[in-house]
């Protein structure tokens, strides 16, 4: 049997609710979904039908008004024309010529679709043509007068022609010609239309196709030319049913398809198939969503669970991993308060005292030792006899200067002086002005021993030579800079500044050199270390470049707090350290 904890044992609870709860909802949303997205997609065919139809009753109309417009006059001067022929007065004839051009430039700018017009009297002879350019013309007219006035007795008829000799499919519109009185048939007028002069094609979208059929079942319209003239499928007309409304919906496994009357007194009907393949892909782009949706919500749930798990068991594992960091020696490290009132609150308080009683007592041990061993090297010190080394270096500076080599004699008092300064036990602090003779002494050996390649520049105000410093804070940064520059990276000449800036109760040493600097990452390092607390053991990470520093530093945060102490920063070119700590004149007592 597996062994979970607590944490395994919520999630699996949690998101075992969730998942169920989740397909649940997700069943009944697709099947709300799919019954929706049928009845949207019946709906918006119906209502795509019928915006059709609205706009080809228009168009239907305006070709029915074509003809009408044969009888707008007062006179019926075109009736007259249709029914007796032009007169023999030349006057009379000019004047019924000039209204028939009227009514042919009325269809050349109201009509842009009809491109040819052919008005028969009743004997069926020509009274007159009318053609929107001259290809037209190349019509034959005689067929397609027999087909639709000797063999078709209808008063209306839209139909589609091929003309071959042009190489297009027109559609043809006939309309028969009464007198308006005594209802006398006096002629047909035929309107040819072109199928190119249409913007119904907009209207024909992916998987949807409509199209137009006259009386006889026979195609006017359709978006495939092939198709005009043809008659509709047997299939397609059996499904036809109209209703009161004007319109009836039909459907099966593959098709979608709405019939709609055009022109009430036409026989025309508008059909618009639909094919069933949008909506089988609907339905399965509903499903795939439905599957991502409970999929991602799964997921969703899971991260949920185990974040609800974690929020739960992560105070305990917190207290667990900082106890195991605390065997291993960190005592720096605290377990953040929070609002918790509950037993883990308690234990995570305890458990912060614990740690910090326990830091208290090994720093109090590390300070007992430093001054233990401060004491023993005291003792050391006391051992030796400084008369005998002062004599010593006095009796080779006199040698020297009997040998008229003044540089070993000048030499051996600063070393001289050096010794002095560095055997003195007591006080641990002293003047900034003691440390800079100090180093002054040091700095000119060390210019000895480079050949002059060394400059120090030391710009101090006078009224901070007299503040307390701790003793030998200067010689451990001024050395670091001639080991890692001068000695490891030669250069012309290194230059070492010492200045102090005062900001408020804080005085700041600051010196800089022109050396290579430090690389990132080893200065990240250096400054982990020389900020680790007295009582942790180093890294090993540093090596010993960074003793000197860490020694100044601690020294530092011993005398004056922890708040005061050693900062690094590269420049362009080469190193800043700033040492800071209270501004004091007074001599202070550790």
């Amino acid at each position: 049997m597996f062994k979970l904890n607590i944490k395994t044992k919520i999630a699996i609870v949690t998101l075992t609710i969730s998942v169920v709860s989740i397909l649940a909802i997700s069943v009944l949303f697709y099947t709300s979904y799919k019954n929706s997205l049928i009845k949207s997609t019946v709906d918006s065919n119906s209502q795509f039908t019928k915006y059709i139809s609205d706009y080809l009753n228009i168009y239907f109309k305006k070709l029915q008004y074509t003809a009408v417009e044969l009888y707008n006059e007062t006179e019926s001067v075109k009736l007259k024309i249709i029914k007796d022929g032009y007169s023999d007065n030349i006057n009379q004839k000019y004047n019924q010529r000039q209204s028939l051009m009227n009514y042919f430039t009325f269809i050349q700018n109201q009509r842009k679709s009809i491109v040819k017009t052919v008005i028969l009297s009743e004997n069926k002879t020509i009274v007159e043509t009318w053609n929107r350019n001259n290809i037209y013309t190349k019509i034959h007219l005689e067929p397609i007068i027999e087909k639709y006035v000797y063999d078709n007795n209808d008063d209306s008829l839209f139909s589609s022609y091929s003309a071959m000799e042009i190489d297009k499919q027109l559609m043809v519109y006939k309309k028969n010609i009464y007198d308006l009185f005594s209802h006398e048939k006096l002629g047909t007028i035929l309107y040819f239309i072109d199928y190119n002069k249409f913007d119904w094609e907009r209207y024909n979208l992916q998987d949807n196709t409509f199209f137009v059929v006259n009386k006889y079942n026979e195609i006017i319209y359709h978006p495939n030319r092939e198709q005009l003239g043809r008659n509709v499928d047997d299939n397609i007309i059996s499904l036809y049913s109209i209703n009161e409304k004007g319109y009836s919906l039909q459907h099966n496994d593959n098709q979608l398809i709405n019939y709609n009357n055009l022109l009430e007194q036409s026989d025309l009907k508008l059909i618009n198939i639909t094919m069933m393949n949008e909506l089988k892909k609907n339905k399965t782009m509903a499903m795939l969503a439905t599957v991502l949706v409970v999929i991602t919500a799964i997921i969703l749930s899971s991260f949920a669970s185990s974040f609800f798990a974690l929020k739960i068991t992560k105070p305990i594992k917190n207290l667990c991993n900082t106890m195991k960091k605390v065997e291993k020696g960190n005592f720096n490290i605290k377990i953040p308060e929070t609002q918790r009132e509950d037993e883990i609150a308690i234990l995570n308080k305890s458990f912060n005292y614990m740690t910090l009683k326990i830091k208290e007592m090994i720093q109090f041990q590390y300070q007992l030792e430093v001054k233990n061993r401060e004491a023993q090297l005291m003792v050391l010190q006391s051992q030796i006899n400084p008369h005998f080394l002062y004599n010593t270096l006095q009796t080779i500076s006199g040698k020297a200067i009997l040998n008229n080599d003044y540089e070993i004699s000048t030499m051996c008092k600063a070393l001289s002086d050096i010794f002095r300064y560095s055997i003195q036990s007591e006080p641990k602090e002293t003047t900034i002005k003691d440390e800079l003779f100090h180093i002054s002494n040091y700095l000119y050996i060390q210019q000895i021993r480079f050949d002059n390649t060394i400059e120090i520049n030391i710009d101090i105000d006078e009224k901070f030579k007299s503040c307390l410093v701790p003793r030998f804070i200067l010689q451990p940064i001024v050395e670091n800079a001639i080991v890692h520059g001068i000695e490891k990276h030669p250069i012309d000449k290194e230059i070492i500044s010492i200045n102090i800036e005062q900001h408020n109760n804080t005085l700041s040493i600051i010196i800089e050199d022109n050396g290579p600097g430090i690389e990132d990452t080893k200065l990240c390092r250096i400054k982990r270390s020389i900020d680790r607390e007295p009582m942790e053991t180093s890294s090993g990470l540093t090596g010993r470049s960074s003793i000197g520093l860490r020694n100044v530093n601690t020294r530092l945060k011993i005398f004056y707090g922890k708040q005061y102490g050693i900062n690094i920063h590269n420049k362009n070119t080469g190193l800043k350290i700033i040492m800071t700590m209270p501004y004091n004149k007074e001599v202070t007592h550790v």
